[in-house]
């Protein structure tokens, strides 16, 4: 019986640093996606948006979310560009598509 309690605490600990790890992960790829994102010059988007498929503008619109969520200075702007822009591309059915997945950046 103390064996299984050990394997199970072990797997439970494995499972908490695997979780951990994505975490600190998608939390570097959300600053470094945010970055690209603020050195875009504004008549440059449009053109940015455009060349992505489908799959790739609801990944950018999650990004763009989450940047919503955790403004940092000067981004909202920046962000509200991006939306704009990828909004009159990828359509509504993007941001129904961003707001119902369960995965997030």
């Amino acid at each position: 019986m103390l064996t299984v309690m050990k394997l199970e605490r072990k797997s439970f600990i494995a499972r908490v640093y695997k979780r951990f790890l994505q975490t600190v992960l998608q939390d570097k790829a959300f600053g470094i996606v945010l970055r690209v994102l603020t050195a875009v010059k504004a008549p440059e988007v449009d053109k940015c948006v455009k060349i992505l498929d489908k799959n790739e503008q609801d990944v950018l619109m999650k990004y763009i979310y989450r940047g919503f969520a955790e403004p940092t200075e000067g981004s909202s702007a920046t962000l509200l560009t991006w939306h704009e822009k990828l909004l009159a591309v990828a359509g509504l059915g993007s941001i129904v598509r961003v707001l119902s997945d369960r995965k997030t950046v």
